[in-house]
């Protein structure tokens, strides 16, 4: 018995019933024990009060009694009314009292209580707009009631005195059911925040900010933060003036305490909340709306604690991604040390063995100049390794200017033609990674001037920029791209045009690029 009463309760508790059906359930008996109260008791009131009470308004009054007594049964037999059931039960709730007013011309004073239960049934059932409908048509009928009471009509403040508590009542139900409402759609947006944080950091950033303006229904919001291993401050501001644009920029450290801070949050009303995660720090401000509350103070602490973790995940997803790549950038650094590096080394010894049997002058120096070519092949591929590799803790000092040079030299050997690299002004010692990304830019255009375009005269410029830009352009005396014209990256991948590996070399950077394209040569102006 007690094993098949647990899997009944079992049964009960996982059914699926909507949590609004629960809802109405439990307003339903709690409206059916209101109702029976009110109907015994309003039976003893006439009951010992005898004098004033006529024979026709006791049978009545013993028909509500009963009625509510059925009624209390059938809420707790069967609980899930239907929407139509509940506006039946409620018209019929308000009509019973008025006839039995009507009918047995009894004191309407004596039943003012069921025209304020009424109006509380309505906010139960039906939510504002119904208290709204009910207390109009209760405070009507009321009045139309009073009006043809001998009783009544002789006591006009009395009459004014009821009417008026009907509408205070009104107003303070209006007032908790709009609150009610709020919370309930709060607790609503809250518990559809979503969790996972998938895609690119402007994405998710600009989902985030949206949610939490959404939660707190105000027109712009900013968040500024502060990663652990980022030297910088993101700002991100969004508002929904212009289809729920969001801007994302990297700011100075110390922004937090700067004007400028103080600027973009303008002169409004601010709700402002720390927000602090594992990886992050910042505080999130909402803003634009002159409402504010102290719910929705403690609404923001809320919100702001969700959006820390939105932001961790963030930091951690591209932390895992970065360690991916680093593991799969040291196997392609193993692979290429014991494989191809390998092979170059065997194929310099035979050249040299070779070298060292053949006595012709000619075919001796050409042998050398093979020999230049594999041996600068690997340093190249050495260089590569050592980038594909973690760094040491000592950043190593990468000599720039000595690379450009001998990229110089080999492509006047190799190509034939006359490449002039300038670096202006000399630059500071360089990272290997920042030295071998502007290296590898350069390469690759001039690489392609020589092969691609037929260009006698190449000329390479690196130029440092004021905020720590790099600026590099490239001009060739060739016949051009196959298309003529100034192009930006942005056309030019959406053309699907421009020399493929430059322009993922450049994106990847986040740098931008300029194409001039002539008959006469072209012009590439990249920024990083």
């Amino acid at each position: 018995m007690r094993a098949r009463a647990g899997a009944r309760a079992l049964h009960t508790y996982t059914s699926p019933v909507h949590p609004n059906q629960l809802q109405y359930a439990r307003g339903e008996r709690i409206i059916a024990a209101g109702r029976l109260l009110l109907a015994v008791f309003s039976l003893v009131a006439l009951l010992l009060d005898r004098d004033v009470t006529s024979m026709a308004t006791l049978p009545f009054a013993v028909v509500i009694v009963l009625y509510s007594l059925v009624l209390a049964g059938f809420a707790w037999r069967f609980p899930f009314a239907t929407p139509k059931l509940r506006m039946l039960l409620h018209v019929a709730d308000f009509l019973l009292p008025a006839l039995l007013i009507f009918t047995t011309h009894a004191a309407v004073s004596r039943f003012f209580v069921f025209f304020t239960f009424s109006i509380f049934s309505a906010l139960v059932r039906f939510g504002v707009r119904g208290t709204l409908y009910t207390s109009g048509a209760a405070i009507l009928t009321y009045l139309a009631l009073a009006l043809i009471d001998d009783r009544m009509q002789s006591d006009a403040g009395y009459l004014v005195l009821r009417v008026v508590s009907l509408t205070v009542i009104t107003l303070f139900l209006v007032y908790i059911g709009a609150l009610h409402e709020r919370v309930r759609d709060e607790l609503a947006r809250l518990a559809s925040w979503p969790r996972p944080a998938s895609g690119s950091r402007e994405e998710v950033v600009r989902e985030t900010l949206a949610l939490a303006r959404d939660v707190l229904h105000a027109p712009r919001a900013l968040l500024a933060w502060e990663d652990q291993e980022e030297p910088w401050v993101w700002c991100a501001v969004s508002r929904d003036e212009t289809g729920d644009e969001t801007r994302l920029t990297r700011e100075p450290p110390g922004f937090l305490d700067a004007p400028e801070l103080q600027e973009r949050l303008g002169t409004g009303a601010v709700i402002s909340t720390p927000v602090t995660g594992d990886t992050m720090q910042g505080r999130l401000f909402f803003l634009d709306r002159d409402d504010f509350t102290y719910d929705d103070v403690t609404l923001s602490e809320i919100v702001g604690r969700l959006v820390a973790i939105r932001i961790d995940q963030l930091n951690v997803a591209e932390r895992m991604r970065a360690a991916a790549v680093g593991e799969e950038r040291i196997r392609v650094a193993r692979d290429l040390h014991d494989g191809v590096l390998q092979s170059l080394t065997g194929a310099a010894l035979q050249l040299q063995s070779v070298h060292n049997l053949v006595g012709d002058d000619e075919a001796r120096r050409r042998l050398r100049r093979v020999q230049e070519l594999l041996e600068h092949d690997q340093r190249e591929l050495r260089s590569l390794i050592t980038h594909l590799r973690p760094a040491t803790a000592e950043r190593r000092v990468s000599p720039l200017e000595t690379r450009l040079a001998e990229l110089a030299q080999r492509f006047e050997r190799q190509w034939d033609v006359a490449v002039a690299v300038t670096i202006e002004p000399p630059f500071p010692p360089l990272r290997d990674e920042l030295s071998g990304a502007i290296y590898n830019i350069v390469h690759e255009a001039v690489a392609n001037a020589a092969r691609h375009a037929r260009a006698t005269r190449i000329d390479a410029t690196v130029r440092s920029r004021d905020g720590g830009g790099v600026e590099i352009v490239v001009t060739d005396d060739g016949h051009g791209f196959p298309f003529h014209g100034d192009f930006d990256l942005a056309e030019l991948d959406e053309l699907h045009r421009g020399p493929a590996t430059l322009k993922e070399r450049v994106a990847s950077l986040g740098g931008e690029l300029v194409l001039h394209s002539a008959p006469s040569g072209a012009t590439l102006e990249i920024r990083i």
